[in-house]
């Protein structure tokens, strides 16, 4: 009674477009979760994503749930996840895209997820790993195994932005250590970022995994820039 009389008031905004949220609303609105610009796993947007990450590591699934533009409502959703203290809304989005796995009889190629790893450093400042918070909520809606110490990152690297396809790939080259084999030998994983660029990071920790013999790699991301 007193959350809805205290809401009167000072009501619980979305965090998407500001708007106040209705009463059976959780973080964004229902307009903003209607915008959100989804790619139903479509063999066409997953095959171009498929396409920028051929190379040295063979992915068997690459998968993201959302289209990201330079502009848009994608864009502040990573944004309210990365930098605006808002882990739950990580945890909310990864359930989206964890139920679109399970609906899509897609989780069942897989045994464990693993969130790509901050630094320790960055971990400190930021308070939390927005990947591993995406990756806890892909894990309750799949029913998946969710690794969240299985790989560690070694060393700091300097931002992504503005670096071309090669410099990414220099950046992160080598800066993430396998630390429990025994748990990630022979298993089908399946690696999981915020966003997807050129795919550099999530590249160098699938490199890593393989080395640690493991059954398969596949690549899942919320978003994909377009």
């Amino acid at each position: 009674m007193w959350r809805h009389f205290f809401n009167l008031f000072f009501p619980d905004l979305c965090r998407l477009c500001q708007n106040p949220l209705a009463g059976n609303e959780e973080l964004i609105c229902t307009s903003c979760r209607m915008a959100l610009p989804t790619t139903g796993f479509d063999g066409y947007i997953m095959k171009q994503l498929e396409n920028r990450l051929y190379g040295q590591v063979p992915f068997s699934h690459v998968l993201a749930y959302l289209k990201f533009y330079k502009s848009g409502i994608t864009r502040t959703l990573l944004h309210q996840i990365k930098y605006g203290n808002c882990p739950d809304l990580g945890v909310m989005s990864g359930r989206w895209f964890g139920h679109l796995l399970r609906e899509k009889n897609i989780a069942q190629h897989f045994d464990l997820i693993i969130p790509v790893p901050l630094h320790k450093k960055k971990l400190r400042r930021r308070g939390y790993n927005q990947s591993e918070r995406i990756a806890t909520g892909i894990a309750e809606m799949s029913g998946l195994e969710l690794a969240l110490y299985a790989v560690e990152r070694t060393r700091m690297n300097e931002s992504q932005t503005n670096k071309s396809r090669v410099e990414r790939w220099q950046n992160v080259e080598n800066i993430f250590k396998v630390t429990k084999p025994d748990l990630v030998r022979d298993k089908n994983v399946l690696i999981i970022d915020d966003v997807i660029t050129t795919g550099a990071t999530i590249e160098s920790c699938a490199l890593e995994l393989i080395r640690h013999d493991v059954s398969s790699v596949s690549a899942g991301a919320l978003a994909m820039a377009l």
